[in-house]
């Protein structure tokens, strides 16, 4: 790259890598990068503008308690030896560089973001729409610009742009009425934003967003003003040999499959997807929830400080995303309510619209005083839903439903049958598959058998699911399944030192060949929940 003169502004957007990097640009160091996390770095400074431009990005795979992920490596280090740098979070095993990376210079200014603000009358027959555009380069107190929005090629309306802060254009739209985004009729409304400056139109910027809102009352999920059930399923956005490098067909292939088995929800478990994953889930009308790579060492300051960044960079990139229905804050079997205080405390400044939650991966959870104790800390903290990873037996099912919470949402964010797979063992013989099912002389556990233990696990919930009626105990508002595809997991041995490491308790092996059995039945057990699962504005579609 040669440039005739100096760019007025010069940036490198990094989509994501695994775990942590220093970016150094012709060996001058311009910032840091954390897993899975979208970060835009200053690049002009280091640019050279007469020639070659080298970038070096410099990872480091290994976890510590002070990095999300991470976990007490350094108390495991006498143990596991090197193996240790990858446990406890040991679904992230492959780094690299796993996201998009782009370099972006202009003699203009220039947009980096376009924000949709949604918000609406009490029927939600009037939609306002806050278009903001976020800008690079300049003060917007020298620039102007234009939005507006369409529904199939028809203008809904436009607007002229006005400074709002030093770094931020808007002007708003109303649509009356406007056509909801929900899973029955996943419909998009083409946004644009130009901006200008003295010299004239200098920069363009456009998306396709779902006018939906999204809210909670009581124990119940309101999408578009109708309780909705979540029939759910977690999935890693892992591919096969390609990693963490998502493969735009494979998701395609991944989301027709899921929505064809009856499930209307996605857990994107434990860091956000590429997001290609959630643009295709606004187009087919999946409702899903992204989450940060937390885990561990949450009573850390940098711990905390890192998934501030996190939570930022998450809501920023995916925030007009009308398939995201709540944020979560990661997934661990402690709350520290300072950690959890601080991170919703972001996320709801950076995004009010949205419910925001932390998986609870506790195995004693399902004790009453337990359930109290953690519904006093969520609450406390800012955070409106009660999310639970629940392997739990039809005794501590019956125990701990009585107990929930009537005053915000329950949402079972992990349950699982057993462990199948024709493929090969899960381990050697006498080993244990996950969660307790076991053929000790073989160690080999045929598709069958997974089929059934789904069925069986799901059965205790039956009576539980379907928070139709506000306030009404005991219920809850969603249960996803754990997990859509067979996944290495070499850290499984931190958690279970008699399990093989990995996670076969998938409907799909890794190279997302079918297992018709645990399909099938799994299939059956989506029909068995709540259909009451895509509020529309004219009522509820059964």
């Amino acid at each position: 790259m040669s440039l005739q003169q100096a760019p007025l502004v010069a940036y490198l957007d990094i989509g994501g890598i695994v775990n942590t990097a220093t970016v150094k640009l012709n060996g001058q160091q311009i910032g840091a990068l954390t897993a899975f996390t979208a970060t835009r770095l200053d690049a002009l400074a280091a640019l050279n503008i007469a020639g070659e431009n080298v970038l070096e990005l410099d990872i480091d795979d290994r976890l510590f308690s002070t990095t999300v992920p991470g976990g007490p490596t350094e108390l495991l280090l006498p143990v596991y030896g090197a193996l240790a740098y990858t446990l406890p979070i040991a679904w992230a095993p492959n780094s690299g560089i796993v996201r998009d990376l782009s370099l972006v210079y202009s003699d203009h200014a220039v947009i980096t973001d376009l924000f949709v603000d949604q918000s609406f009358n009490s029927d939600l027959s009037v939609a306002n729409l806050q278009i903001r555009l976020r800008i690079a380069g300049e003060s917007t107190a020298h620039l102007n610009g234009g939005m507006g929005i369409s529904l199939s090629g028809v203008a809904e309306g436009e607007c002229l742009a006005v400074p709002v802060t030093d770094d931020e254009l808007a002007c708003n739209i109303t649509i009356s009425p406007p056509a909801l985004w929900s899973p029955a009729t996943p419909t998009l409304y083409d946004v644009w934003g130009v901006l200008l400056d003295s010299s004239g139109s200098v920069d363009l910027a456009t998306d396709s967003i779902g006018v939906r809102q999204i809210r909670t009352a009581s124990n119940q999920i309101l999408l578009n003003g109708k309780p909705i059930f979540l029939r759910g399923i977690t999935r890693h956005d892992i591919y096969g040999a390609q990693g963490f490098v998502a493969n735009e067909s494979t998701i395609r292939q991944d989301l027709t499959e899921i929505q064809e088995m009856g499930v209307n929800f996605i857990r994107s478990i434990h860091y956000p997807p590429d997001p290609k994953f959630s643009r295709i889930a606004d187009q087919m009308g999946m409702m899903i929830s992204e989450e940060i790579p937390a885990w561990a060492n949450y009573q850390e300051p940098m711990v905390v400080s890192i998934a501030q960044n996190m939570v930022t960079a998450m809501v920023n990139r995916d925030y007009n995303r009308a398939s995201v229905i709540y944020w979560s804050l990661g997934n661990g079997n402690s709350l520290n309510p300072t950690y959890l205080g601080t991170t919703a405390d972001t996320a709801q400044f950076l995004d009010p619209s949205r419910p925001v939650g932390f998986s609870i991966d506790d195995p004693g959870s399902f004790v009453p005083a337990k359930i109290t104790e953690n519904r006093n800390i969520l609450l406390a903290a800012g955070i409106s839903l009660y999310l639970l990873n629940a392997y739990w037996s039809s005794y501590a099912i019956n125990m701990a439903l009585p107990a929930m919470p009537t005053d915000m949402p329950v949402v079972i964010t992990e349950w699982a049958g057993s462990e199948g797979s024709d493929q090969g063992p899960i381990g050697l013989p006498g080993t244990s598959a996950f969660p307790a099912w076991t053929f000790s002389t073989t160690g080999i556990f045929p598709e069958s058998a997974q089929a059934y233990t789904i069925l069986s696990e799901l059965q205790p919930w039956l009576p539980f699911v379907g928070c139709l009626t506000a306030g009404k105990s005991p219920c809850i508002s969603g249960l996803a399944f754990f997990n859509w595809q067979d996944i290495d997991w070499p850290g499984m041995p931190y958690f279970d030192p008699l399990h093989y490491p990995v996670l076969h308790s998938g409907l799909v092996y890794e190279d997302r060949t079918p297992k018709q059995w645990p399909m099938t039945i799994f299939q059956y057990g989506m029909s068995l929940l709540p259909q009451w699962s895509h509020a529309t504005s004219a009522g509820l579609n059964y």
